[in-house]
C-alpha cells in the first residue's frame, strides 16, 4: 500500500499499520541488494526516512520519549548504510560529468573528472554488496521499531493534533531555509533540505486527511531535488578536500573546486524569498 493516511481510519490504528508497511518494504529491499535490484538500497534509505517523518508527527502527551528513542534508533540505522550511498553518488556523478560539454572542452579537467571516475570505481564495484552484519542489524533495529509502535498507546493522537505537528514542521522549514540563507553552508543546506524533504512526506502521508494546495507537492518535489543535487555537490566537495590518495595537483585540484562550486550555485542561483 502507499505512504499515506487514511481518513476513515483512526490514527493509533494507521500509524501502526505505515509504520509496519514502510518496514518491511525497507527490508526487503535490502535483502534484493544489490544481485535482484540496485536500487534496494536507496529504496530502504527512503522507507527509513518517511519512518522518521512519520515519527516527527507524533506530538501527543506521553510520546516524547518513545519518540525521540525511536528515532535515535532510525538515525543509527540510517547511518550503517550511508557509506554506501555515498560512493555510488560519487561514482555516478563522475560519469555523468564525463559527458557535459563544459568537461569534455577543456582538457585539464577532462582528465582530473575522469582520474576521480577511476578512483571510485577502483573501490569495488559500482553497487558493492553490504555486509551482512550490517543488513542483520538494520533488520533487527527496525523489525523492534515497529514492535515498539504497535505496542505504544497512541490513543492520545488525532487528526488534528497529526495537522498541528505538520504545520510546525512547516515553520521548522522556513526556518531552515532563512538560515541558510543568512548563514550558507554546507550544514544549514543540509538541514534545510532534511526539513524540505519532511515536508513533503507530510503531504505524502496526509494527502486524504489535509489535502494539499494545488501545485504545491510538486513545487516542494522540485525543491527538494534541487537540494539533494546541492547537497550530493557537497558530499564531493568533502570527498575532495580529504582524499590523500588523489594524484592531482594543486592547479587540477583547484580548477575542479570551482568548477563543483560553480555548479552548486547554479543550482541554488534559483532561490529566492518566493520558494516554499
Amino acid at each position: 500500500m502507499s505512504y499515506k493516511f487514511k481518513k476513515s481510519r483512526k490514527p493509533k490504528d494507521e500509524i501502526p499499520r505505515v509504520v509496519d508497511e514502510r518496514i518491511r518494504h525497507a527490508i526487503h529491499a535490502l535483502s534484493r541488494y544489490p544481485e535482484k535490484d540496485v536500487k534496494g538500497l536507496h529504496t530502504a534509505r527512503k522507507d527509513i526516512k518517511k519512518v522518521r517523518s512519520l515519527l516527527q508527527l507524533l506530538r501527543a502527551p506521553g510520546l516524547r520519549d518513545l519518540r525521540k528513542s525511536l528515532n535515535a534508533e532510525m538515525r543509527k540505522t540510517a547511518a550503517r548504510l550511508s557509506p554506501h550511498r555515498d560512493r555510488e553518488v560519487l561514482a555516478r556523478l563522475m560519469e555523468k560529468w564525463l559527458e557535459l560539454p563544459e568537461v569534455s572542452r577543456d582538457p585539464s579537467l577532462r582528465s582530473t573528472v575522469s582520474a576521480l571516475s577511476e578512483f571510485y570505481s577502483s573501490q569495488g564495484t559500482m553497487h558493492p554488496p553490504l555486509d551482512p552484519s550490517i543488513v542483520q542489524r538494520s533488520g533487527d533495529s527496525l523489525i523492534q521499531l515497529a514492535h515498539a509502535i504497535g505496542k505504544a498507546d497512541l490513543s492520545p493522537v488525532s487528526w488534528k493534533s497529526i495537522e498541528r505537528s505538520a504545520r510546525k514542521c512547516i515553520g521548522r522549514m522556513q526556518k531552515a531555509r532563512d538560515a541558510y540563507s543568512e548563514n550558507p553552508g554546507t550544514e544549514t543546506l543540509h538541514a534545510w533540505r532534511k526539513k524540505v524533504k519532511n515536508h513533503y512526506f507530510n503531504l505524502l502521508l496526509l494527502k486524504e486527511i489535509d489535502p494539499p494546495e494545488k501545485g504545491r507537492m510538486q513545487s516542494i518535489k522540485r525543491l527538494e531535488k534541487r537540494l539533494g543535487k546541492a547537497r550530493d555537490l557537497d558530499l564531493l566537495l568533502t570527498s575532495l578536500r580529504e582524499a590523500k590518495s588523489l594524484s592531482i595537483d594543486i592547479r587540477e585540484m583547484g580548477s575542479l573546486l570551482a568548477f563543483t562550486e560553480h555548479r552548486k550555485a547554479g543550482i541554488l542561483k534559483p532561490y529566492g524569498s518566493t520558494d516554499p
